[in-house]
């Protein structure tokens, strides 16, 4: 009797102490949300999103000119019964789940396939303002399962997203996501023996797509990174050598401020 009464306890301990250890609700993608008839929060209205999404988790593209179609498939998921299907027809897609981050180090994973090989990234960031990236993986997701992990530290308490995003059209399929604590890893900094050149002091170009109203500052920039503007390096150099500057040639800025993108993106 004492002996039942301690393995009951012992496996009590470790059944909590496994859900304590991951963040994510709903990781394999088993059960079904709400069904989704069309969102948009953008004043354009643009953003077509259909179809539904497995409970736990949410599409955060709605600002966007995009077209999704999202649904839950029992074709060839990674493990289980189903995986999430989101079909990108138009635009790009980012496919998340809201955790509460107590601070500390976090090891974030998720297994992904595509009909036909495209880019995708898993990322962790802050849900709101001033949405600090605390990972960001990029990965070439091919037509077999692909696990795709993140490392990261949160320095403090936060709601953050779980982010998966694609870089253009396609059909993408994820299951078996994660987020659990994870252990620091030694660093070993060095110092640079020189001054650090200006071309690596930039800004941060937010909806670069917004109709020509980005507030582009007098100083000069010796580089900036785009965020939420639809156009990655992946799009700009598709094959190594080769480039396509189409996408940042439609922005609407001053010919100056163009010229600027191309050279420095």
């Amino acid at each position: 009797m004492k002996w039942m009464t301690f393995a009951g306890i012992l496996l009590c301990c470790l059944t909590h102490e496994h859900a304590l250890a991951e963040f994510l609700k709903n990781p394999g993608f088993e059960t079904a949300g709400p069904a989704l008839l069309g969102s948009s929060d953008a004043s354009t209205g643009k953003a077509q999103i259909v179809g539904a999404i497995a409970e736990g988790w949410s599409d955060n593209t709605g600002w966007a000119d995009v077209n999704l179609s999202y649904s839950l498939s029992a074709d060839c998921p990674h493990s289980g019964n189903c995986a999430q299907k989101i079909e990108i027809k138009h635009g790009f897609v980012q496919f998340a789940q809201t955790v509460q981050m107590p601070g500390g180090y976090y090891r974030a994973s998720v297994w992904l396939r595509a009909e036909t090989p495209m880019w995708a990234s898993l990322g962790l960031r802050q849900q709101d303002a001033p949405y600090t990236a605390y990972a960001a993986q990029p990965a070439f997701i091919g037509t077999q399962w692909t696990r795709v992990e993140a490392r990261c530290f949160a320095p403090q308490k936060t709601a953050a997203f779980l982010l998966i995003n694609t870089t253009g059209t396609g059909t993408l399929f994820v299951d078996d996501a994660g987020l659990t604590p994870a252990t620091a890893r030694s660093v070993s900094l060095k110092p640079p023996t020189a001054a650090v050149p200006k071309t690596f002091f930039g800004m941060n170009i937010n909806h670069m797509h917004d109709e020509g109203n980005i507030p582009w500052p007098a100083v000069p920039l010796g580089a900036y990174r785009t965020w939420d503007s639809g156009i990655v390096w992946a799009n700009i150099e598709p094959k190594k050598g080769q480039f396509d500057w189409t996408g940042l040639d439609s922005i609407k800025t001053s010919p100056k401020r163009r010229s600027e993108a191309c050279r420095f993106c």
